[in-house]
């Protein structure tokens, strides 16, 4: 609710020549939860990365206190001609 809202960063990315777009909100360092809440949304469709979310909280671990995690909502848009992310993939794992 309004605690979460209050402590969000609003982020953003985005290049052409890849035809790539990222934008979202992370919480900052005042913020944190005892289970990370990470939703991930790649061209509109809700997946988890486990990897990438490992890696986000490997981050955020040297700003939180111990055994808290952080708030984290990124879009992912691209546009791939060759490889549609649901070709080869489960459609909710990347």
């Amino acid at each position: 609710g309004s605690a979460v809202s209050r402590e969000l960063i609003e982020i953003g990315c985005e290049d052409k020549t890849l035809a790539f777009k990222m934008n979202g909100y992370i919480s900052n360092a005042n913020y944190s939860v005892k289970e990370c809440i990470f939703l991930l949304f790649i061209n509109h469709r809700l997946v988890e990365s486990t990897s990438l979310r490992k890696a986000i909280e490997t981050v955020y671990a040297a700003y939180l206190p111990k055994n808290t995690h952080p708030f984290l909502y990124l879009r992912l848009c691209y546009q791939d001609l060759l490889a549609p992310l649901g070709r080869w993939l489960d459609p909710q794992q990347v």
